[in-house]
């Protein structure tokens, strides 16, 4: 025999011999059924139906108690070509001046300020120069 018939030969002995062995151990073997248990669902008493549906006001009052302090928050931070302006705290604000910090610039502020419905001295104001 060649070399490549013994070669065939064990191939197809390999592969009788696999099928052989599957079936041997696979082919006999009872198929378990698997029974769904369901869950049990639990009873929510009428008095807890309707809880646990958060405030409805919820972002109302979360706006108002930010804004309490804050009057100018959603304009801020502000930026112009020669300042910016954010809060540090509550009624305190910082402005950072591009250079010096002039009487004209404090007046633009100032009236940037009185233009969005605030009045400035209610509102500690920290001039900073930027470096």
């Amino acid at each position: 025999m060649s070399n490549k018939k013994i070669i065939i030969a064990i191939v197809v002995l390999s592969l009788f011999l696999g099928l052989f062995l599957f079936f041997l151990f696979n082919g006999n073997r009872k198929k378990e059924e698997t029974t769904a248990i369901p869950t049990p669902t639990p009873e929510i008493p009428e008095s807890l139906e309707k809880t646990g549906q958060g405030d409805p006001n919820a972002f109302q009052k979360l706006e108002e108690k930010t804004t309490k302090g804050y009057p100018l928050f959603p304009k801020t931070p502000h930026r112009e070509k020669n300042w910016t302006l954010d809060y540090v705290d509550a009624m305190h604000l910082v402005v950072t001046v591009k250079g010096t910090i002039t009487e004209t610039i404090k007046a633009e502020v100032l009236t940037w300020i009185r233009n969005q419905g605030v009045d400035p001295d209610t509102h500690k104001i920290d001039w900073v120069g930027a470096r």
